[in-house]
């Protein structure tokens, strides 16, 4: 095997896990913001708990887009092996 195939599939291995990583920050903060959207429907006066939602979901959504600017180097690196 080349070199460089070893190196596309390390880099191939290195993307996939940073893609789930991704997308468990993803499902987590929608999973949050579900969660606080009917805890206020239900009882309206769960302030703390909206608030504490939204903090998690801003948390969230930075963690996502940190993984995703990963993955985006990663390709960069996988297009510049040729």
């Amino acid at each position: 095997m080349k070199k460089i195939d070893l190196k596309k599939n390390a880099l191939d291995m290195e993307y996939k896990f940073e893609s789930q990583k991704a997308m468990g920050w993803f499902t987590f903060g929608t999973v949050t913001w579900l969660g606080v959207v009917v805890a206020l429907i239900i009882n309206k006066s769960y302030e703390l708990a909206g608030g504490l939602g939204f903090l998690i979901i801003i948390i969230a959504t930075l963690a996502f887009r940190k993984r995703q600017k990963h993955l985006n180097k990663i390709l960069k690196k996988i297009e510049n092996l040729h």
